[in-house]
This record gives C-alpha cells, sequence and structure tokens, in this order.
C-alpha cells in the first residue's frame, strides 16, 4: 500500500516525473493513493503518471486530483489506462474544479462499466 499527499505544495510537473520514475520501480504495490489538491500539476504530469499505472497490478487506487491546472487530454490518457487494468476493484477519482467536461465524465462511466464491470468506481470530473 502507497498513500502520498502532496496536496498545496509547489508539485511541478518535472517533480511529478521524477515521483513516476519512482512509482516505475514499485512493482509490487497492489493498491495506490495520491492526494494532490492545489498543485502546479498538469496533463504532462498526468502523462508522467500513466506511464507506471499501465504496468501495475492494483486492485485499489484513489487519484484526487482537484484544484490543479489539468485539461482534458492527461485525463484522457489516464482513463484509458485505467479501463485496461483489470485487477482494479475499487478507484476513486476525483479531477474536479478542473477544466474537465462533464461530457468527458459520462463517457468514461462508461468505459469503466464496460472494461471493469466488476470495479467499484466513483469518478467526479466537474464540481
Amino acid at each position: 500500500i502507497l498513500s502520498l499527499a502532496l496536496a498545496r505544495n509547489n508539485i511541478t510537473d518535472e517533480t511529478f516525473k521524477t515521483f513516476s520514475l519512482a512509482l516505475d520501480r514499485l512493482t509490487n504495490i497492489n493498491k495506490l493513493s495520491l492526494y494532490c489538491d492545489q498543485t502546479m500539476i498538469t496533463e504532462k504530469g498526468l502523462d508522467f503518471l500513466s506511464i507506471p499505472l499501465a504496468k501495475m497490478k492494483l486492485t485499489e487506487l484513489v487519484l484526487i486530483f482537484p484544484h490543479n491546472n489539468i485539461r482534458e487530454s492527461g485525463v484522457k490518457t489516464v482513463m484509458e489506462i485505467l479501463c485496461q487494468m483489470k485487477t482494479l476493484q475499487d478507484l476513486r477519482i476525483d479531477f474536479s474544479a478542473c477544466h474537465i467536461s462533464e461530457e468527458l465524465e459520462k463517457y468514461y462511466q462508461e468505459r469503466l462499466k464496460q472494461f471493469l464491470p466488476e470495479c467499484n468506481f466513483t469518478i467526479l470530473f466537474h464540481g
């Protein structure tokens, strides 16, 4: 289990890249929780995060990224990887107060239901 709270810090995309590289080496984690409220992470940082996520066999994932300068392109990258994570049992995602549309939220709710029917999930993209 790995749980990190990086809220209200000057965490940039480059800092998050370093974190993602370290995360890429932790292959035995089955539960990951990242709380990154009010950081400087953008969609580029989410692109860095998607690399280790694609390799992990997580059963539980919590991504809390409200109040960041994140656009839809970064969210799409992460969400497409999550739809392929067949081991996920519980998923909680919060990108509220970012620049994400309700349409994208609805789209990924349907994709998650389709690709991960056994997964309990909550996603919030606006609010």
